[in-house]
């Protein structure tokens, strides 16, 4: 089967982590990255929290990982690492999901409960409450690699809020009031 379109490029990765000071030291002070939001666990319906950063205009290029310990050993429950395709829409999302599917590709959580793609949101109507502002699917390659397949990244302003054309935008195409 043939796959769906190519995706628009490689936009972010999800890295490890450790103690939130030592995070937004190396990142914003050593990487010069802007630091947009940090989640403590609990928020993030994980058992570490994210720290998030940008170096573009988008809500998010680089998610860290954040343990109060400091990082422990070996895989994470969840698997956070992970390098992130953007595709242009909806329509292609969902084509590439239905290919990973079909030709053996693993889907792996978040997922909504029909293991479709989620809305990564706290204030989108159909969001799960966790933060990054995307729509996304993850999934696991034969090889143990986690890779997310995502559209609709959040356009952020110099003040580092969601872009509110953006996201009058984002919700008329979901068919949402734009208000």
């Amino acid at each position: 089967m043939k796959p769906p379109p190519s995706p628009l490029k490689l936009q972010h990765v999800g890295l490890r982590g450790g103690r939130l000071a030592d995070v937004l030291r190396f990142f914003e002070g050593v990487l010069d990255l802007r630091h947009v939001e940090t989640v403590a666990s609990a928020g993030a319906g994980l058992p570490f929290g994210i720290c998030f950063f940008r170096a573009t205009n988008l809500h998010h290029d680089v998610a860290v990982e954040i343990w109060p310990e400091g990082a422990p050993s070996g895989d994470s429950p969840r698997m956070f690492p992970h390098i992130a395709f953007e595709v242009p829409d909806r329509e292609v999302l969902m084509a590439w999901h239905r290919h990973l599917k079909e030709n053996g590709g693993e889907i792996v959580p978040p997922m909504s409960g029909d293991g479709g793609p989620v809305v990564f949101s706290p204030t989108h109507p159909e969001g799960i409450g966790q933060p990054g502002e995307n729509r996304a699917f993850f999934f696991r390659d034969p090889f143990g690699n986690r890779y997310e397949f995502f559209c609709d990244m959040a356009e952020m302003t110099e003040d580092n809020e969601i872009d509110p054309e953006w996201n009058r935008e984002r919700m008329k195409r979901d068919g949402y009031p734009a208000g």
